[in-house]
């Protein structure tokens, strides 16, 4: 795999394959008539019924431009399997002002972060919707108005759409502006961010050295965001916590006969007594006893220490008598 090669997106999607048939082309060019008269009605302005082949994010190969591209076909009348194109543009807050009034009427909610933004369209897949087409000049612009009940639709007949019920990709939606990275002949690996990608299964990035590459998306690495690694890590802290709880508990179950009885004679005693502090306490037991004072609706903020929070737990519980060690209470609460 040889870096440095020509970006498709420099010239307009044409890969060396499609270059090298254009060229066998130039033998008949000349020669070539217009077929079949040329009398291929435009769909007049008005209102359709209309279903929702795809919807897929993507960059404008002509400009660049981050935006929604809708493929509809009319599902009634006279124009029945005729298709509709509309691309909104996503890449300023106004276009994504108007594309958020047209999530709403088509019943779907805006979603919390951009993050969602893929889902959110992709749920518009396989849905009736009303538009509406208007003529300016040699455009049609199509506008979605409303949502439509599949229930009342009439599908006889329509035509079906090879986007219906299809799996986009793994990754294809949301690789735009993905961090990447890749190996290359050279044996050095090189990290960039995905600035475009195509439905041929190739990817366009811009790698940090400046130079633009486009990529089969099978040939790249994508690496985990900031926010993945982070949730990774909670994770991670969360099986530690569970761990060391339970070795906590393996060692209470381990201790001598003796130890046990003396807990045993003492918990005749009303209420926790404990022989230890604050210090012996780490982050990882406050966390324990966080979630403990969560679970029994106790506001760790109302106590000056953690010790006294733990008793007061125990105590709420039911346990009464001494203890020496944190873990030893905490476990002991988990079982009440």
């Amino acid at each position: 795999m040889a870096k440095k090669s020509k970006s498709k997106a420099a010239e307009h999607g044409v890969d060396p394959e499609v270059a090298g048939a254009l060229a066998q082309l130039n033998d008949v060019w000349d020669d070539i008539d217009e077929q079949g008269g040329g009398n291929f009605e435009e769909v007049p302005e008005g209102k359709y019924a209309v279903r929702i082949d795809s919807a897929k994010l993507n960059n404008s190969k002509s400009s660049g431009r981050f935006q929604c591209s809708f493929q509809l076909s009319i599902i009634d009348g006279e124009y029945k399997n005729r298709k509709l194109f509309k691309h909104d543009g996503l890449a300023d807050e106004a276009g994504l002002g108007w594309f958020r009034t047209t999530l709403a009427r088509l019943g779907v909610d805006w979603p919390k972060s951009a993050k969602g933004l893929p889902a959110a369209v992709g749920e518009l897949v396989g849905s009736y919707a009303e538009c509406t087409v208007k003529h300016k000049g040699d455009f049609i612009n199509v506008y979605l108005n409303k949502a439509l009940d599949s229930d009342e639709i009439e599908t006889e007949g329509l035509e079906d759409a090879d986007e219906v019920g299809g799996e986009e990709e793994e990754g294809f939606e949301n690789c735009l502006g993905a961090r990447v990275s890749c190996t290359f002949e050279d044996g050095e690996e090189y990290e960039g961010e995905v600035v475009a990608n195509y439905e041929d299964g190739t990817v366009t990035v811009l790698f940090d050295d400046g130079d633009k590459q486009d990529l089969n998306r099978d040939d790249v690495t994508f690496l985990e965001s900031d926010e993945e690694e982070e949730e990774e890590e909670e994770e991670e802290e969360e099986e530690s916590d569970e761990e060391e709880a339970d070795e906590s508990d393996e060692e209470e179950e381990e201790e001598s006969d003796e130890e046990e009885e003396e807990e045993e004679e003492e918990s005749d005693e009303e209420g926790v007594e404990l022989s230890f502090d604050d210090g012996v306490i780490s982050e990882k037991l406050q966390a324990q006893i966080t979630s403990l004072a969560e679970t029994h609706e106790f506001d760790p903020d109302d106590y000056e220490d953690w010790s006294s929070l733990l008793a007061d737990i125990g105590e709420y519980v039911g346990l009464t008598g001494k203890f020496a060690k944190p873990a030893a209470l905490i476990a002991a609460i988990k079982k009440a």
